[in-house]
């Protein structure tokens, strides 16, 4: 078209830079930036294709998604079809890249991690994941499967995520018999009970630091298992800190970040980080509904060389890099990202004194 080579319109299944149809560009608030030409009628150019290639020339991404994202007949009383139960049927997507990042939290009625179904949710499964890991099987399990389906353990992502704590787990405790872990964010202590299994004749020295309703369960069905519902726990220092899907939901993730790397003496073990390496960190949304949640929360996406720069920061050195699961597309984002697990090592003499609780979400 007029020399600029070809250009695609739209495609299914969706895929990054290709181009929304014209009633979510104005919804977007676009449509008095980027204003139709009249001069495109005498040059034989389509309106809308005229609109697209001005965007395009600016830089505007563009995506086609396969969800309802705008009404094209708006009125005082219009919202998108996931922010109203008037579809019925509707089901919003799982996960949502969102552009304006944590803005979205402020003065937002979402309860995040906080709410008390999580909680329920963990002990309805608590069983099943017991019989899961034991037994001479396979550790391919994870816990947090949608509400109704079978656990089973078979999973090989999920065996990566088991497989990479152990060896975190073993470089931690360097052949003693005593091991002391911090998991940050532990939910009701399953990498505990794995731990048991991984390292029968480990003595393990286990402290979870989580919400209230979880803390409440956990030492109802682990009392062996030292619970903190506060950061008290950071005053002293371990031989394994974990954080295991949890660093993500902290806005300050940075910040964190100082605070566990403080409580370590040997060795920080982050672990299903959502990375990308391309594109800057961004924030993404997930409906947990299907998980027996009853909430959604915001998490980041870290561009991997801000975070490995952040843990070097604080006197960590990278040990091993873990890959774990596969991409995980969602539309608009400016990247698919995957995610991977980092076990870090103390470097020698560099211990330092614990600094000023953070307040957090995940934990």
């Amino acid at each position: 078209a007029r020399g600029r080579g070809t250009r695609t319109v739209g495609c299914f299944p969706p895929q990054h830079e290709q181009v929304n149809l014209q009633a979510t560009v104005y919804h977007a608030g676009l449509a008095e930036i980027f204003e139709l030409e009249v001069i495109d009628a005498p040059l034989h150019t389509p309106n809308d294709w005229g609109w697209f290639m001005r965007m395009m020339d600016a830089g505007v991404r563009m995506g086609m998604v396969p969800e309802t994202l705008t009404d094209h007949y708006p009125s005082r009383e219009w919202a998108t079809r996931w922010d109203t139960e008037e579809k019925a049927g509707f089901e919003p997507p799982e996960w949502e890249f969102v552009p304006e990042g944590w803005e979205r939290a402020r003065g937002a009625a979402s309860r995040g991690w906080r709410a008390d179904d999580v909680a329920r949710s963990y002990v309805t499964k608590w069983p099943e994941f017991v019989e899961a890991v034991t037994g001479p099987g396979p550790l391919g399990v994870g816990h947090e499967v949608p509400a109704g389906a079978s656990m089973g353990r078979e999973s090989i992502p999920a065996q990566n995520v088991v497989l990479a704590y152990a060896y975190a787990l073993s470089r931690a405790a360097a052949g003693a018999s005593t091991v002391s872990v911090l998991d940050w964010g532990g939910a009701l202590g399953h990498y505990y009970l794995l731990a048991q299994r991984l390292f029968p004749d480990l003595e393990l020295d286990y402290h979870c630091r989580e919400l209230p309703a979880v803390c409440r369960e956990g030492r109802r069905v682990l009392p062996e298992v030292a619970f903190h519902d506060s950061e008290v726990c950071l005053d002293r220092r371990y031989d394994l800190v974990v954080a295991s899907s949890s660093l993500q939901y902290d806005e300050d993730w940075a910040g964190r970040l100082r605070q566990l790397a403080r409580a370590t003496d040997r060795r920080l073990f982050l672990t299903r980080v959502p990375l990308v390496r391309e594109a800057e960190s961004f924030v993404i949304l997930q409906r947990a509904h299907a998980y027996g949640y009853g909430t959604e929360y915001l998490g980041w996406v870290f561009n991997r060389e801000d975070l490995l720069v952040a843990a070097g920061a604080t006197g960590l050195v990278l040990e091993r890099e873990f890959v774990l699961i596969p991409e995980c597309p969602i539309p608009g984002a400016p990247e698919t990202h995957s995610e991977a697990g980092f076990l870090f090592a103390r470097a020698e003499g560099n211990h330092r004194t614990p600094e000023p609780h953070l307040a957090g979400e995940r934990a």
